[in-house]
């Protein structure tokens, strides 16, 4: 367990726990002297991943007319890192940490890619402004998110820095709201990866909760697996600033509303756009009956954008948080 910024607790994986065990167990078990190096060698490696994964940090971003906005970030660059490669800038989940992406965020660090992973400002642990809620409230699109997400990219990293993004659940129509509209953003993106979209589909409210429902249900057949979570800020004495705390609270319940009204419509990917040459891939999971992306997005119907290309995995909307290492492989070896 390890506290954020303004010590909410928050919970390692126990996917991550569940590979340790596997690679101490693994290490009992092997007697050849070169395979309980290599074992060694990635216990040693995933672990100076995980450790910089708890240096987070915050990054405050000033947007026209929205006032400011806080959100937690994290930066993990392994010795492994490839020269050369872009920076993988990772989205997640509707109004999540980045504990949410944490598997998928180590694992490609793992594979040899610098990450930074930015969380939504209107997750526990970040902080908004009361006119960032009411336009996300008054927007049809995803728009103040995406202007948050692109301001946040350029305080943390160069911008004449290439990019690679992927972007996981909610995090994909607004990453496609960054590429829609901007030429000179698009144009740093060398490759760009949406994880189970979000908005693939217009769908009842209805049939979105019984996704939710049935995922859930399949989370909890599963307890080792499920991804990380943050328990929500500690409990406090009232305090002076306890009105800016409800206000807080307030604000981000109404954006949290407002995003679920979004993602249940469609959203317009056929705008996306990336550098010349780049690509964009939309990966699916074929029983994700939270977003039904695999309806949007599989090998027989055409995808709304010719630059898209699909990868369909097996599992729920969840697997990609759950096998990150079969996702980074098949994407690999899509391009």
């Amino acid at each position: 367990m390890r506290a954020g910024p303004d010590g909410a607790r928050q919970e390692r994986p126990l996917s991550v726990r569940y590979r340790r065990e596997k690679l101490y167990r693994l290490l009992r078990s092997t007697s050849d002297r070169y395979g309980r190096k290599q074992v060694l060698k990635e216990a040693h490696d995933r672990e100076e991943i995980a450790r910089q994964f708890l240096r987070q940090g915050e990054v405050t971003v000033t947007l026209p007319v929205l006032g400011v906005q806080t959100a937690g970030f994290t930066h993990l660059s392994p010795s492994s890192a490839r020269v050369g490669t872009p920076t993988i800038v990772l989205i997640p989940g509707i109004s999540n940490d980045v504990g949410c992406v944490e598997t998928l965020a180590e694992e490609l660090a793992f594979s040899g890619r610098i990450v930074v992973v930015i969380s939504f400002p209107d997750a526990v642990l970040g902080r908004v402004s009361l006119a960032f809620a009411d336009a996300v409230e008054q927007s049809a699109t995803f728009g103040p998110h995406a202007s948050f997400f692109k301001s946040a990219i350029k305080r943390l990293l160069p911008e004449s820095e290439e990019l690679e993004l992927w972007s996981y659940s909610t995090g994909a129509p607004i990453m496609a709201e960054m590429l829609n509209d901007d030429p000179a953003f698009s144009e740093r993106v060398k490759e760009a990866v949406l994880v189970n979209p979000a908005g693939s589909v217009s769908q009842g409210r209805v049939q979105f909760l019984l996704g939710l429902v049935k995922e859930m249900v399949s989370l909890l057949a599963h307890p080792r697996d499920l991804p990380s979570f943050v328990f929500g800020p500690p409990d406090k004495k009232p305090s002076d600033d306890s009105q800016k705390q409800k206000e807080q609270s307030e604000a981000k319940n109404r954006i949290i509303t407002a995003l679920l009204e979004h993602i249940v419509k469609q959203t317009d990917w056929s705008q996306m756009k990336v550098a010349p040459g780049g690509q964009i891939t939309v990966v699916t999971s074929q029983s994700d009956d939270v977003t039904k992306c695999y309806r949007a997005f599989n090998k027989r119907t055409r995808p709304p954008n010719p630059a898209i290309r699909v990868v369909e995995i097996p599992g729920r909307h969840c697997t990609p948080l759950l096998k990150p290492a079969e996702v980074i492989t098949a994407v690999r070896a899509s391009l």
